[in-house]
């Protein structure tokens, strides 16, 4: 499954040179940011939009319709891992937000950047959202967050075929166990979780897995209630067209050099919230 790559830099460090240190240049963007008013998420929600989304999610946390997954096409995801790799980001977040023009719930995908730790030795992931303006035509162009349907996990008993035992597609989670925490989700459950992180390899280790399956057409994210603890968590699932308008969800691994996965799950709000911006005031 997919293999943690460490990138090793070789810096010259010159005594006399002032420049700035990449922090000091990513915290001037964060400074500026909120008064671009072009930015926004990497789903192409506006942040002004999003902000307002996430708010009323925030305010009334609970399921609105029977829609529990979003699906997203090659091509956003092929997107999403450029943008995060030209920009040096370190993630991504995904916050729950409730659509502004029909109520129903919904996702904003926000990309993050390392900012050191907190007191306790805990990570710290900021959101940005500027991107280059190219980078925004692009969003806007392939934003498509329409599912047809092919849903599996929320009617599946079982699973036909896993194809590898850690299926990274369910970042670390078996497929058996997906469907699980999918089932344990209730329509009447107060929904906790505000957002959860996730690092940049789940989205290379996904892109790779669809490249290297000519039939696949994008992913599917599930919101779940983890069998372990009283949070929702996102599982992401891989998916191939069917029958002209869907998207199936399919399990088994077409990246064959059987790499270690990444950490299991990401990191939840309201449990881990350092570096979250959304809502602003």
């Amino acid at each position: 499954m997919k293999k943690i790559i460490y990138f090793i830099f070789l810096s010259l460090i010159v005594a006399t040179c002032k420049c700035p240190s990449s922090r000091d240049a990513k915290k001037k963007i964060v400074s500026k940011q909120f008064s671009n008013p072009k930015r926004m998420t990497l789903n192409g929600i506006l942040f002004d939009d999003a902000n307002k989304m996430v708010k009323d999610f925030q305010k009334q946390p609970r399921y609105y319709n029977s829609k529990i997954s979003f699906w997203l096409s090659n091509k956003q995801i092929d997107l999403i891992d450029n943008i995060l790799d030209s920009d040096g980001a370190d993630g991504l977040r995904i916050y729950l937000a409730r659509d502004v023009t029909d109520s129903y719930n919904t996702i904003a995908i926000v990309s993050t950047f390392a900012d050191g730790s907190d007191n306790s030795g805990f990570p710290i992931h900021i959101d940005y959202f500027n991107h280059d303006q190219n980078s925004l035509s692009k969003i806007l162009d392939e934003k498509d967050d329409e599912d047809g349907g092919g849903a599996t996990l929320n009617t599946a008993s079982t699973c036909d075929d896993e194809g590898c035992s850690v299926y990274y597609a369910n970042h670390g989670i078996k497929c058996n166990d997906a469907i699980g925490w999918v089932k344990n989700r209730n329509s009447t459950d107060v929904i906790k979780t505000k957002s959860e992180w996730f690092e940049t390899d789940i989205i290379d280790y996904l892109n790779e897995e669809l490249h290297a399956n000519p039939k696949s057409d994008g992913i599917r994210i599930y919101l779940s209630k983890s069998t372990k603890d009283d949070y929702h968590h996102f599982i992401f699932v891989t998916t191939e067209p069917f029958n002209g308008t869907y998207h199936k969800d399919y399990y088994k691994c077409y990246v064959t050099d059987h790499r270690q996965p990444v950490t299991e799950n990401g990191e939840l709000c309201p449990t881990h919230c350092q570096g979250p911006t959304l809502p602003q005031p």
